[in-house]
């Protein structure tokens, strides 16, 4: 059977076991008695994929250490590597058989002084380089074909390091917001 009669069969049980709690719900209300209430949020994606990004790489937050930023003075200066790690969900399985590819991406502004680097709000003379796990630099951007780690096959790890450009430095709070994409071709 394929997956998107799969998936819509899998859909259909959802909706019509959602009906019929709905309709529990509606039937107890009827009741005098409570003991409180409350809201239960559910969402997610349907999607039918050969890598799918789990739900805990979705959102990361990665902190820079920023007495060691504060200690970039010259142009190309480079900071201490931050990890970040992306587990992927049915990789192996798809490799072997499926003819579309992952292709990745960071989405980002680049730094106006250094479009090589992704731009970091708040604060100037900082851009962030990202690089794979074999130490090639990835763009702001551009599409790449991934490099899975070597220690887990459904892992992607990037390395985010602070880079001194050629603009005047500022100090404050900083941010940057890197949208990680993943389609196939």
């Amino acid at each position: 059977m394929s997956r998107k009669k799969v998936g819509a069969r899998y859909l259909a049980c959802v909706m019509l076991t959602g009906g019929m709690l709905l309709s529990a719900n509606c039937a107890a209300g009827n009741q005098n008695t409570s003991a409180g209430e409350g809201d239960l949020q559910i969402h997610g994606a349907l999607m039918e994929a050969p890598c799918l990004l789990e739900m805990r790489s979705e959102f990361q937050d990665v902190k820079m250490d920023s007495s060691v930023i504060a200690h970039l003075h010259k142009t190309g200066d480079t900071g201490q590597p931050v990890q970040v790690t992306f587990r992927l969900l049915g990789c192996l399985a798809a490799r072997a058989g499926i003819k579309e590819m992952p292709v990745v991406s960071f989405q980002s502004p680049a730094d106006p002084d250094e479009p090589t680097l992704l731009q970091i709000g708040g604060i100037s003379g900082i851009g962030l380089r990202i690089l794979d796990e074999q130490g090639r630099q990835i763009m702001p951007g551009e599409r790449h074909r991934p490099q899975f780690s070597s220690t887990g096959g459904n892992t992607l790890v990037y390395n985010v390091i602070p880079v001194r450009t050629r603009a005047p430095l500022t100090t404050g709070r900083f941010r940057a917001t890197v949208d990680f994409r993943m389609n196939y071709e």
